[in-house]
């Protein structure tokens, strides 16, 4: 490089800085800063981005702190051959909660969106040029068409948020100043051209009729000019431009070696009416002389007024109301684009006198030093209080209940309900009474102290009661005698060991003596048996047994010499009977037990890969049988290590019906379950279930289906590679055993040796031991011998501690793929819920994916992605949110469609600090029959359940909805027609209106062809969990 062009770029280089520190900042508005420079024809280079958080913009750190930054911008085409973005600065070790970079110079697009998992400490009015938060990585095209590199922001996709996500400034809004600064591409062996060091608009976005200024500064040049009627220029200065529709200018200045040339956009939008962004009233309904606490949200007014009787309010605030009747509030907001309005109606309640339902003592009369138990029902009350004659009193009391007393003497008890409108009274009264002359037994004893049978004993009694008319009754377990006199005995013959009660009784009270007269038994093995009778190789049996009168016990195989009565437990390898040999001097005494080796027939197997249950956690299971036939299963749960821990044996199911086992305080924190489901030769038998694990308090949620089937490689779909989040992974070697591992981007990480029927789980940042973020975010599970050893698996993932959120989702692990996948669930609303879809090729070559999108109704939407190759082991994620759409506005449900089968699954939420999520695999074969297992959170306070049907087929489809009981019984259908493509969402207490759900409930549809399915159900906004329809085929 020459010294003339050292110096001509050192010259640039100065003025570009002196006109960057000229740049002027928009009053009460943030600004995004790209620092541009120059950079060399076929190099690579590094630009920073910064941010200036200023003062009075709406989002200010320590107030309402920054919680994401996008940046969406659109370049000239053919100058830059590679680029991307780096988070650096104030971003570089603080946790991100979501982050991704869909720059594709096929578009000519940069996009870089990030969100903070914590609150970064940005600085409050900065310096220039403000927080470093990353950088642009560009690579310049050799021999480009033009040398100077420019950048059109959009508009509305610019942006940062508050960290809730509420708040957004945008350079739309005025609330944002972009200043993406033009880069120069130099070429090194040539004579300079002219440098275009700055041209910009201000304000880069206006309304019809207002004005924005042009503002730019060349070097190097001959001649500069501008079009769009401006004309000829000097090397720097401003111009006022007011174009009625959307306008690109174009800046060129030449000289003798050439020209360079840049462009910025001035976009003319239409006035956008008042956004409502949240109108609320909590609570909605009260009492009478309660209040309630109007909320409100509202973006992009000029004025905002609340009636009836508030008026002119700021634009986002609350207002408690305390209306005498119900009343209908309205929010207005406007500006010059019109008045938008909501509204919201307070109930109001009128209370009346609590009602006393029950007041009662029971019972009413007692001897002194017993007690007496008070019962009341009480409704409308605010206070409840009982208070005695004697001086006793109970406060705080709820609006039913119990409390017992012992008064020492007679005593009135009256109960006091409070409320607003008064206060009610009722009274009853415990009389105590003194006992006088109550019997005593004095002696009751029997002889000989150790009869034999078939030998005679004596029992004799004593009782003592004064002059009162005394009854006596002695009664054993098969008969019973009233004795005439207070002193006496009786003689019986010795059968067995017997337990005599005497029970002595006058009007005073009574006395009640037990005695056991023990008898010599005759010498006999009682009980020999072994519990289990059938195990699992390797597994332990209890021995039990109870010898009479026997001199020694033996047990043999294995058990030895032991006492007249106990246990032993055994580990069973083989099927084998164990005999126990009892003496009595010369007398022998055998018996045998048996236990066997399970052989287990035809048949096939359900898998749960975990149950967990601890102090944090518990676990449902839920089986539904969805063939005509009554089927036999056996279910069979190991812990970690392979023993098994319970069994149910000999379980029924009838035709559609269903059962559900809790499993909860168990001595294992981790096991998975096994249920061998009985063919009876009926081909396959149409068992199902599904899993719910959520933790005590009721604040986790995780919904799984079982395997139905094993696989030699398990395809793991998610590794979350931020920080904030964790991802666990479960596996079973259902058949035969090995070494397993997991791999992903070529890189082995050994599980462990599982034997078969052992588990193992993992964290897998733990496994990975920090190659989690470089990997590909997907892998596979398998053995040593990939054709030998069976396996199912399971991962979880969610919220670390860190965090302060919670909420975790589970989807089960298999092997199985498809040329095309239904995606059933994307959500609309993005100002609430996001939706990732994801698809992964597992194939060894490159894929053409196409994907087609869908509105409610089953039309077809333009604007969705176009046709793509998915290379050999890549994964694609298509984000849904309120940010960025990768698919079309209105999209309900999607399908991919492959040229090689592939691998999806989905996740969706919503956001924090709500923050629930869950996800399931795609649909890969839609069935004519659906179930939709779970409904039990209906039937609880606050929770829901909801199904969704797709209708992919390309005619109408007419689909029979029942809703059936746990025993299979129909309690009533609902006929739906779908048109094509159509879908349908609704929540089952909706569908099946009139009926009342309880637990074990479910819900079949039966199509005319094949249709997709799922279902979601939650509690409140705390929990989510979702499940795909189960698809049976008879």
């Amino acid at each position: 490089m020459s010294g003339g062009t050292i110096l001509n770029k050192l010259q640039n280089t100065l003025l570009l800085f002196a006109t960057l520190m000229s740049l002027s900042v928009t009053a009460q508005s943030d600004v995004l800063r790209l620092v541009g420079g120059s950079l060399e024809e076929g190099q690579s280079a590094q630009f920073p981005i910064y941010l200036q958080d200023v003062s009075g913009s709406g989002i200010d750190t320590g107030d309402q702190n920054i919680g994401a930054v996008s940046i969406k911008l659109t370049v000239p085409a053919g100058l830059i051959t590679a680029a991307s973005f780096q988070k650096a600065g104030v971003l570089e070790s603080h946790p991100i909660f979501l982050e991704f970079d869909q720059t594709d110079l096929s578009q000519n697009l940069l996009l870089w969106y990030v969100a903070f998992g914590v609150e970064v400490p940005f600085t409050l009015d900065p310096a220039d040029p403000g927080d470093l938060i990353g950088y642009l990585n560009l690579t310049a095209a050799v021999n480009p068409p033009s040398s100077v590199l420019s950048f059109n922001p959009n508009a509305d996709e610019t942006f940062i948020t508050d960290w809730s996500g509420g708040l957004s400034n945008t350079l739309a809004n005025g609330k944002l100043t972009g200043d993406f600064q033009l880069i120069n591409l130099v070429d090194p062996g040539g004579d300079p051209v002219p440098v275009i060091n700055s041209f910009v608009a201000n304000p880069a976005q206006i309304s019809p009729g207002q004005t924005s200024e042009l503002s730019w500064s060349v070097s190097g040049a001959d001649t500069i000019t501008i079009d769009q009627g401006v004309g000829n220029v000097s090397g720097s200065g401003t111009q006022n431009v007011s174009p009625a529709s959307t306008t690109t200018y174009t800046l060129t200045a030449n000289n003798s070696n050439g020209s360079s040339s840049a462009q910025v956009t001035i976009t003319v939008s239409d006035p956008q009416a008042p956004v409502i962004n949240s109108f609320t009233a909590v609570p909605s309904s009260i009492q009478a002389g309660s209040s309630s606490t109007l909320s409100w949200d509202v973006s992009g007014a000029d004025s905002v007024s609340l009636s009836p009787g508030i008026g002119t309010v700021a634009s986002s605030g609350s207002r408690e109301v305390n209306p005498d009747a119900t009343t209908i509030y309205t929010l207005s907001a406007t500006n010059q684009a019109g008045t938008v309005q909501r509204e919201v109606t307070v109930t109001v309640t009128q209370t009346g006198l609590p009602t006393i339902n029950l007041f009662s003592a029971n019972p009413t009369v007692i001897q002194q030093g017993d007690s007496s138990v008070l019962e009341w029902n009480v409704q409308d009350a605010e206070d409840i209080s009982i208070s005695s004659s004697l001086g006793q009193s109970y406060q705080g009391l709820q609006q039913a209940g119990t409390v017992t007393v012992s008064p020492t003497a007679t005593s009135q008890y009256t109960l006091n309900a409070v409320n607003a409108a008064g206060s009610v009274q009722q009274s009853v009264t415990v009389t105590v009474e003194t006992p006088q002359g109550a019997p005593t037994i004095v002696s009751f004893s029997y002889y000989p102290e150790e009869p034999d049978i078939g030998e005679e004993y004596e029992l004799s009694w004593n009782v003592q009661a004064g002059d009162a008319v005394t009854t006596l009754l002695l009664e054993t377990h098969d008969a019973s005698w009233n004795l005439t006199s207070l002193a006496g005995s009786r003689t019986f013959i010795a059968d067995e060991t017997r337990s005599f009660t005497l029970t002595a009784t006058n009007e005073f009270g009574s006395d009640q003596h037990t005695i056991e007269v023990r008898v010599r038994g005759v010498f006999e093995i009682v009980a020999f048996v072994v519990q289990p009778e059938t195990v699992f190789k390797g597994q332990e049996a209890t021995i039990s047994w109870l010898v009479t009168e026997a001199d020694s016990v033996l047990i043999k195989p294995d058990v030895g010499v032991v006492d007249a009565s106990g246990q032993a437990t055994v580990t069973v390898n083989e099927t084998t009977t164990y005999e126990l040999i009892a003496k009595r001097e010369e007398e022998v005494k055998k018996a045998t037990a048996e236990v066997q080796l399970y052989q287990l027939e035809e048949g096939e197997f359900t898998y749960f890969p975990l149950i967990r249950d601890s102090s944090t956690w518990k676990t449902d299971v839920g089986l539904v049988i969805l063939s005509p036939v009554q089927i036999r299963f056996d279910a069979y749960r190991f812990d970690q290590e392979g023993a098994l821990v319970e069994a149910f044996t000999n379980q029924k199911l009838a035709p559609y019906e269903s059962r559900s086992y809790a499993f909860n305080e168990m001595k294992e924190p981790e096991s998975w379950l096994k249920v061998w489901n009985k063919m009876d030769n009926v081909g396959s038998v149409g068992l199902f279930g599904w899993a719910n694990i959520q933790t005590r308090q009721g604040d986790q949620l995780a919904a799984y289906p079982a395997l139905r089937v094993t696989a030699d490689s398990l395809l793991v779909p998610h590794l979350a590679k931020d920080t904030n989040f964790y991802t666990v992974g479960a596996a079973v070697s259902g058949i035969n055993g090995g070494q397993t591992s997991f791999r992903s981007s070529s890189e082995s990480y050994f599980i462990g040796n599982l034997a078969e029927n052992q588990a193992a789980t993992w964290d897998f940042r733990e496994l990975m031991a920090g190659d989690l973020e470089q990997s590909n975010g997907w892998g596979t599970i398998s053995g040593e011998s990939a054709m030998e050893q069976r396996l199912a698996g399971l991962e979880f993932f969610g919220r670390t501690p860190q965090t302060g959120l919670s909420q975790i989702v589970g989807v089960t692990l298999d092997d199985q793929t498809a040329e095309e996948l239904v995606f059933a669930h994307i959500a609309k609303d993005v100002n609430q819920f996001w939706t990732g879809c994801v698809v992964i090729n597992p194939q060894e070559e490159d894929v053409t994916l196409d994907i087609l999108v869908f509105n409610d109704e089953g039309e077809m939407l333009e604007g969705g992605p176009a046709s793509e190759v998915l290379a050999a082991g890549a994964k694609k994620t298509v984000l849904v949110d309120r940010y960025h759409n990768g698919l079309a506005e209105g999209t309900s449900w999607a399908i991919f469609k492959a040229s090689q089968p592939v691998f999806g699954y989905m996740l969706f939420g919503s956001y924090s600090p709500d923050d629930r999520f869950s996800g399931f695999q795609s649909v890969k074969a839609p069935s004519q029959t659906l179930c939709f297992p779970d409904t039990a959170m209906s039937t609880e306070e606050g929770g829901w359940t909801g199904l969704a049907l797709v209708n992919n087929n390309s005619s109408e489809n007419q689909v029979r909805l029942v809703l059936l009981n746990e025993k299979g019984e129909e309690k009533g259908e609902v006929i739906l027609t779908l048109a094509p493509m159509k879908k349908f969402i609704g929540l089952v207490k909706t569908v099946f209106q009139g009926q009342t759900l309880e637990k074990g409930d479910k819900v079949m549809a039966f199509a005319a062809s094949p249709i997709a399915g799922f279902e979601l159900y939650g509690k409140n906004k705390e929990t989510l969990g979702g499940i795909l329809a189960f698809p049976w085929n008879f």
